[in-house]
């Protein structure tokens, strides 16, 4: 007679697979226990967050959506998910289709600049992208700030990502995808990661001049995969690959990583970033 495997030993093998970084073996493994066991709120909570870490989104919000009916307790859990996957999915459609962010205030030069340069980028002119990017950072206002309430200094801070560097994607709970000029930016506090779905989309407690104040979600990961390769690694924001440069715009591949001052720190080495301090 054959190994019986139960829907304990089932959820702890996804749950290796995920912490090993096999996302597709993960999902598997822990549809078969939600299968198994349908009412299993935290497998199925844990199901919804694997797809949303490959981009399956409606896969997420079918999980989320039977979340929401088993159990009404999570109303307000489950509509936040089903927020951050709206901001999500205009996210993809920003950089794959040519919809354009949303902007909580001016948009400034930078987020204009790269907005025009996405269009080269997406009908194959890389060479007259990386020329608007790199007249627009000449001219880029500096972000000077500390890192920390008694951190080091900083002259300025961009991301590594030369289409993103004048300004920080935001996802919000009420479903919407900002472009936020980095030079608007007064306070940002990033919260540590409690779950899977935080590998992508980070907590933040952000502080916008002449904008709003509270509780956004930064992706954690570039937005690009490429076509092989180790893809599961950068959906999980476990390395960061470089695409571009010569002639062309730098563009990152998994997790991101901002320039700060002379040094490259990804976004889980940031907790606390105070703009304009001295």
């Amino acid at each position: 007679m054959g190994r019986q495997i139960d829907g304990s030993n089932k959820m702890t093998d996804a749950r290796t697979l995920f912490r090993e970084g096999k996302l597709q073996e993960a999902i598997e493994a822990q549809t078969a226990v939600v299968r198994d066991k349908p009412t299993d709120i935290d497998g199925r909570a844990f199901l919804a967050d694997l797809h949303m870490l490959v981009g399956a989104y409606d896969k997420a919000d079918r999980q989320l959506d039977l979340l929401s009916t088993q159990n009404v307790q999570l109303g307000v859990s489950v509509a936040l998910s089903r927020q951050l996957l709206r901001g999500a999915i205009a996210r993809q459609e920003v950089f794959e289709k040519g919809r354009a962010p949303e902007v909580a205030t001016e948009p400034g030069p930078y987020v204009q600049a790269a907005l025009l340069a996405l269009v080269e980028l997406r009908d194959g002119r890389a060479k007259e992208a990386a020329a608007i990017l790199s007249e627009a950072d000449e001219k880029r206002t500096r972000t000077p700030g500390r890192l920390g309430e008694d951190g080091a200094a900083f002259e300025d801070f961009r991301d590594a990502d030369d289409l993103c560097a004048g300004f920080v994607e935001v996802l919000t709970s009420t479903g919407k995808y900002f472009w936020i000029p980095t030079d608007r930016i007064d306070f940002m506090e990033f919260e540590k990661p409690s779950r899977p779905r935080d590998i992508i989309w980070r907590q933040c407690r952000m502080e916008v001049r002449g904008g709003p104040e509270g509780v956004v979600y930064v992706p954690a990961t570039y937005p690009a995969l490429p076509a092989d390769g180790e893809i599961d690694a950068l959906r999980l924001g476990q390395t960061t690959q470089w695409e571009g440069g010569d002639g062309t715009p730098t563009r990152g591949l998994g997790l991101r990583l901002f320039l700060v001052g002379d040094d490259g720190l990804s976004i889980d080495e940031l907790r606390t970033v105070q703009f304009g301090a001295s």
